[in-house]
């Protein structure tokens, strides 16, 4: 039988997941009646996101609930390439779409919390991220070396020392990698392509590492 569960009731037992599911409900609530969520999203209570997954109206737009979003859109997936740089400070401006990388095929999400980007890589490149924030709240963000890598090896226009300025990326950062990593991670690749736009990025900012 199904039972009507109050907002309050229903606030207290999923608030801590902050971004949850339909799954994560009928766990909390195995008799919880889905019209619940239709009435709760017309009072502007809950937010629909995808298909499957919700979020509270009055969920606070900052970037760790951007990227919890669009970790739980589409996985497996991790935050890559400019939301990354945003998040690391590499590049001076904020991004209009929160970027991914994931294993499945590119795809692009939006919705009331905004636009979710998703670049496809290979399974055997679907390394170097780190998880940020404790569990049930986790993100699996990018370490800086794997994010520009990722972006190199996703942006094969990129040529040129201009191209490589264009970015404008920050002095500071670039000092800041770590560079025996970065040539770990490249040598991964196994991509010659990439190799070459490397070698590009570091003339480009040779003076980085000294």
């Amino acid at each position: 039988m199904r039972n009507r569960i109050s907002f309050l009731a229903f606030w207290e037992q999923m608030e801590v997941f902050g971004v949850f599911s339909t799954q994560d409900i009928y766990k909390a609530f195995p008799h919880f009646d889905s019209r619940r969520l239709v009435e709760w999203q017309a009072k502007n209570y809950l937010q629909k996101l995808s298909n499957k997954w919700y979020c509270f109206a009055k969920m606070e737009r900052s970037g760790y609930s951007q990227f919890r979003v669009a970790n739980l859109l589409c996985k497996p997936s991790y935050i890559s390439l400019e939301s990354a740089f945003d998040y690391y400070g590499l590049i001076p401006e904020a991004t209009f779409s929160t970027t991914s990388v994931t294993t499945k095929k590119t795809s692009h999400y939006e919705n009331d919390r905004g636009n979710f980007t998703y670049r496809s890589i290979k399974n055997g490149l679907f390394w170097g991220y780190k998880t940020t924030h404790p569990s049930p709240q986790a993100i699996l963000m990018a370490e800086l070396e794997k994010a520009i890598l990722d972006y190199l090896y996703l942006h094969p226009e990129i040529q040129t020392e201009a191209d490589m300025e264009a970015l404008r990326f920050n002095v500071d950062i670039i000092k800041g990698i770590n560079w025996g990593k970065f040539v770990s991670y490249l040598s991964l690749f196994k991509s010659r392509a990439l190799e070459k736009r490397v070698q590009v990025f570091k003339q480009t900012y040779h003076y980085a590492q000294l």
